[in-house]
């Protein structure tokens, strides 16, 4: 019997990108089970964004704003405003684990019909993907679904706005020895009116060619494979495709790799918002990356995805993704804990060889 469905309902996700996609598949449940229901969702503005569309989400809240520290307390008084926010949902769906009990305590007082709270990781020592392991704990409370990949499906906009961008980019020009690097673009840290400015000026991507996508960071250097391996890999691809760079607002190993490259004259992409961050990958035809939540990204929107894992379980945190390749070289110490990590000699990710990772992208990049 289909449950009633409620005039509004709510997610509320704070988590990382990868965190929030590996989510994706319970959140997708969760969305089916209230189809005429109205889908609002609240944490992260910029990372919700990413599935907004997909969810046909009206509204976006940020979790940051004045007065939310109150629900996270016990015994405190609760703010009117939001007080009434909440209660006019018919149905709230909360990931936070042990954290977010009194959140679920504060809502039921605010007036919420029904709060869902469901942990966002598996316990310490339980051996199961983040994504099953989710989709699980939400049919424990009654939801039905499978949990089956889908690509991300990203707003139109921003799908024609990677287009054009791609294909309108002035790539590096000059001789494939020279070690000079191409000006950042003006658009890199000027938002979106400097981006299509700067592609609409432009002439550059033909119809066909091929685009490796690769991004050298992850949130954390010990999970990060050498940057001297991803120059070598976009110096080989370098003279069959083009090749982009992706950057972020932390030290990635861009600059790094970008020194070492002897052929390759790549593109960064620096700090570009989310959504269209995963417009650009989504026009790509493959991508190369680390554990981190660009990689999930990719993986989430069902591009060709080579993703390198090392001191992290690919079982428990590993992309999904129709053309997801995993490439995990265990060692005795790994999977290790982040204080370990901060000490090791990444023996795990120098076990990964070059030629192996270029055998598996040359079919789509070679």
């Amino acid at each position: 019997m289909a449950p009633s469905q409620p005039k509004k309902i709510l997610i509320i996700h704070s988590g990382g990108i990868g965190d929030l996609l590996l989510a994706l598949p319970a959140i997708r449940i969760f969305r089916r089970t209230f189809p005429d229901s109205t889908l609002e969702l609240m944490g992260r503005p910029e990372r919700l964004s990413l599935i907004a569309c997909d969810l046909q989400v009206k509204s976006i809240h940020s979790i940051d704003q004045a007065g939310m520290a109150y629900f996270f307390m016990e015994g405190e008084p609760l703010p009117s405003a939001l007080s009434t926010f909440f209660s006019s949902f018919g149905v709230i769906l909360v990931f936070g684990g042990a954290s977010g009990k009194p959140l679920l305590e504060n809502l039921k007082k605010a007036g919420v019909g029904r709060v869902i709270l469901t942990p966002s990781f598996p316990p310490e020592g339980l051996e199961v993907h983040v994504a099953d392991y989710l989709v699980d704990s939400l049919k424990s409370s009654g939801f039905e679904g499978e949990n089956s990949f889908s690509p991300l499906r990203l707003p139109e906009d921003a799908m024609s706005l990677a287009r054009g961008f791609l294909a309108n980019f002035s790539w590096p020009l000059g001789h494939p020895q020279s070690h000079e690097n191409p000006p950042s673009p003006p658009f890199s840290k000027g938002g979106l009116g400097g981006f299509g400015k700067y592609f609409i000026s432009n002439l550059g991507l033909k119809e066909g060619e091929r685009v490796l996508a690769i991004h050298p960071g992850s949130g954390s250097a010990a999970k990060n494979w050498s940057p001297e391996n991803f120059a070598r890999v976009g110096d080989w691809f370098s003279e069959r495709s083009k090749v982009i760079l992706i950057s972020g607002p932390a030290r990635d190993g861009v600059e790094e790799v970008k020194r070492a490259m002897k052929k390759a004259r790549p593109f960064v992409v620096d700090c570009l918002p989310l959504l269209h961050l995963a417009a650009v990958l989504k026009s790509s035809t493959a991508y190369l990356g680390n554990d981190s939540g660009i990689t999930h990204l990719a993986a989430s929107l069902g591009i060709p995805t080579v993703a390198l894992f090392g001191p992290t379980n690919p079982s428990i945190w590993g992309p999904r993704g129709a053309g997801v390749r995993l490439i995990y070289k265990k060692s005795f110490c790994s999977p290790c804990s982040p204080e370990a990590r901060s000490e090791c000699s990444r023996q795990c990710l120098k076990k990964i060889d070059r030629d192996r990772v270029l055998e598996i992208l040359s079919p789509f990049c070679g």
